[in-house]
């Protein structure tokens, strides 16, 4: 894609959802389309699309933190800790360290959808890294359950 039309999408994006987007960020992910080698990379990427979100728009918030402890807690899991692992504008990671040996970890984020998957992401259980998808954290506290249980 040629950089004037990366600009004009980058812009209709930006004035597309002003809850989700800051336009006063736009003439930053403007210069960083106009310096980009490759334009395609740069919007596959994400980088000026991540440019342009508002603050904090995909942070886990306590309560989530607090439904997903209790989630693996209730499935007959001890949390040893609760450690925040990656905290970007378009993603917040979270592992749940687990006293179990078979099932040390439950790996879960909150981020930007790179195309039309949900924002809510189960990125391991254990050994087992489905890198799923979720629309909502209800759906994903639910298949994380059932992931845990299923080789007891």
């Amino acid at each position: 894609m040629d950089k004037k039309t990366a600009i004009k999408q980058i812009t209709k994006m930006a004035k597309s959802d002003p809850q989700k987007y800051d336009l006063s960020k736009l003439n930053d992910a403007i210069e960083m389309i106009n310096n980009a080698k490759d334009v395609d990379a740069l919007l596959i990427l994400g980088k000026p699309q991540d440019a342009i979100l508002r603050p904090n728009l995909y942070v886990l918030s306590q309560d989530e933190i607090d439904k997903m402890k209790t989630a693996i807690e209730g499935a007959g899991f001890e949390v040893k800790e609760v450690k925040r692992l990656e905290e970007e504008n378009s993603r917040d990671d979270y592992a749940f360290v687990l006293k179990d040996e078979d099932k040390k970890v439950v790996w879960i984020n909150k981020m930007r959808p790179m195309w039309n998957d949900g924002e809510y992401n189960l990125l391991a259980v254990g050994m087992c890294f489905p890198a799923l998808s979720f629309q909502t954290m209800d759906e994903l506290i639910e298949r994380t359950v059932s992931m845990l249980k299923k080789d007891e």
